[in-house]
This record gives structure tokens, C-alpha cells and sequence, in this order.
């Protein structure tokens, strides 16, 4: 699924789907909205995320995805909503979360 290079939206929420975010989710770079909210998805949020700049939702919620959240999120300049509670998410929201302008 994520070879799909001209994909603009991912929704398969509330389900049983498990594993990790690849990598190579950031080749996914005409993806503007994506939710896997309340599945069972593990593992840190890959760096590469910050390469989906025309993403403008972004939906993690209620997952047991670990670690922090990348500084490259700041460079996804035209997300506007992002969901990422009920995960196993710590540390501290980073700076670069102010770069984001949602156009």
C-alpha cells in the first residue's frame, strides 16, 4: 500500500490492523489526508512523515504508537488538524510545530 505514490487519501480507522508506519510512508508525497485512528499500530512515528507536505489531516489517534513526535512535522507545511492521542507517545512537543501554517 504504500508504493502507491499518487494516493491522496488513506481512512481505514477502527480497525484490526497492526504493525508499524514504514519508512517509506513519506514517498506518499500527494497524500493530503490520512487516518489510522483506533487500530493497533506500534513503533515510533518515522522521521520521514515531515515529507508529506501536502498532507492537511493527519490521524493517529488511539494506536500504541511509541517514542517522541519527529521535528519534521514541522516541515508539513499545510497540515491544519492532527490527532495523535491515546498512544504511548512522550517527551516534548517540538519547536518546529510552529512552523505550520496550514495553507
Amino acid at each position: 500500500m504504500w508504493n502507491l505514490i499518487k494516493l491522496t487519501n488513506i481512512h481505514i480507522a477502527d480497525n484490526p490492523v497492526t504493525g508499524s508506519l514504514p519508512y517509506s510512508i513519506g514517498s506518499l508525497t500527494k497524500l493530503t489526508y490520512l487516518d489510522i485512528s483506533d487500530n493497533q499500530f506500534t513503533g515510533a512515528i518515522p522521521t520521514t512523515i515531515g515529507e508529506l507536505g501536502n498532507l492537511y489531516n493527519l490521524n493517529i489517534s488511539d494506536n500504541k504508537i511509541a517514542g517522541t513526535v519527529p521535528t519534521q512535522i514541522g516541515m508539513m507545511s499545510k497540515l491544519r488538524d492532527a490527532s495523535m492521542f491515546q498512544n504511548r507517545i512522550g517527551g516534548r512537543i517540538p519547536g518546529e510545530i510552529g512552523y505550520l501554517t496550514g495553507r
